[in-house]
């Protein structure tokens, strides 16, 4: 038996409804925590005949779950679930949407559901996987010997004979998208077109189209901040870029842009960032546009601290921060701690009423103990990620 398909968009589509079934259990589950009278209790979850698949990886697939394991041995404390017979014939198709995607076509699976003496039911499923259809033939057109060695589909084990298995499958050509955008290809993109599926055979053809269009480097960037409603830009374009870590002239590297959105947040001197290519650079030109876009967050920062505990009696602690001391975004934190309070000397009050007993025997609660520290980070280094920090 030959099935003909459409291609990739049928796979597409396939995918689009096997992950809608694959995630309806995590919502039938969550419903389905109390019975209804008369429904029986699923003491039981068991699959059998599944050799390529965990009973753990199934039972995540179907929305028939056993009563949680406290109910179902002390039988007083935790959830109680039921057998809902809509549900498990779902579950079937599930299970087989499941098998499908990753290969296994022929795969057929049936339920059996006995009674227990207690008035609970064992559900079974049970599973013949089949032989799995495999990659008979691989074509990767559009690689010379410079994107071949980008991609390097040896590593990625992208090869005839493999299963054909959607999921790895796009995993793969995910990687060497991701790949060829991390070597100067902004736009870089893989076409996939699948031939006949031969289910008898249990052979299909798999052809992919390597579009990496023009390498490319960095030719401006372009900064867009809003500050805070109501105040002006504290923080110059300058510095912006350079606490990004990004350079014009520089080879286009994906990595580097979402290393560079994280930097910005990683300041806390923003509330919101967005690193990309700006909407003015054309596919075909060598040098991109990436655009910077930020809103200011505030700019110093106080916290304090209040306590009480055994050792230390009554404690505070507060600090100061400026995230952009003398502007460039340095930080500077400063922080001062007192403890002892009430008990060490000269802030005892009523001899040490209001503390803990066993601050008595500890020597070093005799006399008020104090904490202070003045840290300074600089954003950048030499026009570098790494930020070098002074502490005292």
């Amino acid at each position: 038996m030959i099935a003909r398909g459409a291609g990739w968009r049928v796979v597409a589509r396939s995918a689009a409804l096997a992950s809608a079934l694959l995630l309806a259990p995590r919502a039938a589950r969550a419903q389905r925590t109390e019975c209804e009278p008369g429904e029986r209790e699923v003491r039981s979850l068991d699959f059998t005949g599944n050799q390529r698949f965990r009973d753990a990886d199934l039972a995540l697939r179907v929305a028939t779950t056993p009563s949680a394991f406290t109910r179902r041995t002390l039988r007083i404390v935790g959830a109680k679930r039921c057998l809902d017979s809509d549900a498990l014939r779902l579950d079937v198709g599930r299970l087989r949407l499941f098998y499908r995607r990753h290969g296994y076509y022929a795969a057929h699976v049936d339920t059996t559901v006995s009674r227990l003496i207690d008035g609970g039911v064992r559900v079974a499923f049970r599973i013949q996987e089949g032989e799995p259809v495999v990659i008979d033939t691989l074509t990767i057109a559009g690689l010379d010997d410079q994107l071949a060695a980008i991609v390097d589909t040896a590593g990625l084990s992208l090869r005839p004979g493999i299963v054909f298995d959607v999921t790895l499958l796009q995993a793969a050509i995910d990687s060497m998208r991701s790949r060829l955008r991390n070597e100067g290809y902004p736009v870089a993109d893989v076409v996939t077109n699948l031939g006949v599926v031969d289910t008898a055979r249990r052979r299909v053809t798999v052809a992919l189209a390597v579009r990496p269009g023009v390498r490319a480097r960095i030719g401006r960037i372009v900064v867009d901040d809003t500050p805070l409603e109501g105040a002006p830009q504290r923080l110059g374009d300058r510095t912006i870029v350079a606490l990004s870590g990004l350079h014009e002239g520089d080879l286009y590297r994906e990595r580097e842009v979402v290393d560079a959105q994280r930097a910005l947040y990683q300041t806390d001197a923003f509330q919101h960032v967005d690193v990309g290519i700006g909407a003015d650079s054309a596919s075909a030109d060598s040098l991109v546009t990436l655009l910077v876009a930020v809103r200011e967050n505030y700019l110093r920062q106080v916290d304090t601290e209040i306590g009480w505990a055994v050792l230390d009696c009554f404690k505070v602690r507060a600090q100061l921060v400026d995230k952009s001391f003398l502007g460039e975004a340095r930080r500077l934190e400063l922080s001062g701690q007192l403890s002892k309070l009430g008990y060490g000397t000269p802030t005892r009050l009523g001899g040490g009423a209001l503390c803990a007993p066993a601050i008595r025997a500890d020597t070093f609660s005799a006399r008020l103990n104090y904490f202070t520290s003045a840290t300074l980070r600089l954003p950048t280094i030499f026009g570098r990620r790494a930020a070098p920090t002074l502490s005292l």
